[in-house]
């Protein structure tokens, strides 16, 4: 391989497209983040980890940028990504919002079933998760949405109906019921809960004995066969 001087070696490079490895810093958090981009202006890229974008949406933009490497083609990031992402243990670490090492690749099937294998990784997306879904901006977002389907005649018309026994959750078990007047009834959940006007959930509870009496029903174990022959 021709070698070049120094100086010949940096004009042919300044040609290349620069991709630069960063450490992102949160501030107020101290949360640190392993990227690439190929961006000049660097400071301004944000990141596109979920975990990484999900935290600083919630504590704020203070962050600051390092960077640590200039790379020059795909080998170079993947080698010098690698290398930081194993010497900070980026995935494991509490103190990195990574999901995966930083290797300038997206994510296939094949990296997400490698990842989801990782505890690291698992309980990164689970709080990142957590976080977002108990938030008051994604409930009120879901409450728009929704609002906004159910305004369109057309959604409505298309929506199937699961409601009921259309529901896939559907149980079609028949249980045996005794009130305490001694009235008895045999049928679903759903029937059940639809003829005495009783709260599907309450029902459910009593079903699976978590209440042993609701309204002055319970309901009997004995195989229903049984219960009927011996009646």
């Amino acid at each position: 391989m021709k070698s070049y001087p120094q100086r010949v070696r940096l004009e042919i490079n300044s040609s290349m497209t620069t991709i630069y490895l960063l450490v992102k810093k949160h501030n107020k958090t101290g949360l640190k983040y392993l990227c690439q981009t190929i961006r000049t202006d660097y400071e301004k890229y944000k990141g596109s980890g979920n975990y990484w974008r999900r935290h600083i949406k919630k504590h704020g933009n203070d962050i600051t940028t390092e960077c640590i490497k200039e790379c020059f083609n795909r080998d170079e990031i993947i080698k010098w990504g690698r290398y930081y992402s194993d010497l900070w243990d980026v995935v494991n670490s509490n103190e990195w919002a990574n999901l995966k090492n930083e290797e300038g690749n997206g994510n296939t099937s094949e990296w997400a079933k490698t990842m989801w294998q990782i505890p690291g990784f698992k309980n990164k997306m689970k709080e990142s998760r957590k976080e977002t879904y108990s938030s008051e901006e994604y409930k009120k977002k879901q409450s728009e949405n929704s609002k906004r389907l159910w305004q369109d005649s057309e959604f409505r018309k298309r929506r199937p109906n699961q409601s009921g026994e259309n529901n896939g959750n559907y149980d079609p078990t028949n249980y045996n019921f005794l009130h305490n007047t001694g009235e008895t009834f045999i049928g679903s959940k759903l029937q059940f809960s639809k003829k005495y006007n009783l709260r599907p959930k309450a029902v459910r509870h009593l079903v699976k004995g978590d209440v042993k009496i609701h309204k002055g029903w319970k309901c009997v174990k004995e195989n229903i066969d049984d219960h009927r022959q011996s009646a």
